[in-house]
């Protein structure tokens, strides 16, 4: 992976709820200090991700069921998903590892199943670390609601960077004055809207609204990202479709600026099953990250 090429936001003051500390370098071990930084942030602040337990290689976020959390199908959205299970995955493995501090997403697959039971109130997200070594560390997470349906399943590899205790001086940024993620009025391009008339190509502006914590475009957000150019190529196919299984390889780190350029290609346009492939491109014509989505192919009623 190559570093990274720059970012819009500023680090963090040394403000005593930023500082690390011998027992909580990171902030991982602290269940209310987590949960504050999740307030203050765009993503995670915008779908309402709170943190409930943390242990060594396992965490419990909570994402509350409210408004624009789920799409026009009754199902969980894409976005809510991605951005819950690539958290969930960062702070597992994180927390799993012998440093205790780690890098970006490498590669993250879910598995899309059941909506939400009726009556539900919430999602919880359970992430777990199961591997570690020298270079990067996997973890499982699963989503289910709060009557115990399963949601989703998702397995992913991230980067294990150690870091020492004054390089984690600064390393969370700084978001005030940056709004929030509102679901329920989306950017452009992850609400479906494009500069492009071709149904294979959506172009997204980027901005802080979809930041991580490190201040580059979150890693969920760039898989919700494939799933909105996924759905636009879909909407465009005479055949219904709902969304099977999703892997996203994260090549590069995405900036905050400019455009995010996302061309699709259906590699099967089979009777039950349809897969796409999606390259999202940064404006210096680099592929940051390639998506391939599976869907179940729907019965025309």
């Amino acid at each position: 992976m190559e570093p990274d090429v720059g970012t819009a936001l500023p680090p963090a003051p040394h403000a005593a709820l930023d500082e690390p500390t011998a027992s909580a370098r990171d902030g991982f071990d602290d269940v209310p200090l987590l949960s504050s930084r999740f307030a203050r942030s765009p993503v995670e602040g915008g779908t309402g991700l709170s943190a409930v337990e943390i242990d060594r290689g396992r965490v419990l976020l909570r994402v509350p069921l409210g408004p624009g959390t789920l799409d026009s199908t009754g199902r969980v959205s894409a976005l809510v998903t991605s951005v819950a299970v690539d958290t969930a995955l960062g702070i597992a493995v994180h927390t799993f590892t012998s440093t205790r501090s780690g890098g970006p997403t490498v590669e993250l697959r879910v598995d899309h199943h059941a909506p939400p039971a009726a009556g539900a109130s919430c999602l919880l997200v359970e992430g777990v670390g199961v591997h570690e070594d020298r270079t990067c560390g996997v973890g499982h997470v699963s989503v289910r609601d709060d009557l115990g349906t399963l949601i989703a399943h998702a397995a992913g590899t991230m980067v294990v960077d150690p870091l020492s205790i004054g390089q984690h001086r600064g390393f969370w940024k700084d978001f005030t004055g940056v709004p929030k993620l509102d679901l329920t009025a989306l950017p452009p391009g992850l609400d479906g809207t494009t500069t492009s008339t071709d149904p294979a190509e959506l172009r997204l502006p980027l901005s802080p609204s979809i930041a991580n914590l490190r201040g580059d475009v979150h890693g969920g957000m760039v898989m919700a990202i494939a799933h909105a150019a996924q759905a636009r190529l879909a909407a465009a196919h005479p055949a219904p479709s709902r969304p099977l299984t999703t892997t996203v390889d994260y090549l590069r780190p995405v900036p905050l600026s400019g455009e995010l350029t996302c061309r699709s290609t259906v590699v099967r346009d089979g009777r039950r099953f349809r897969t796409v492939r999606t390259e999202l491109v940064r404006d210096d014509g680099k592929i940051a990250a390639t998506a391939t989505g599976t869907v179940v192919v729907l019965p025309n009623d």
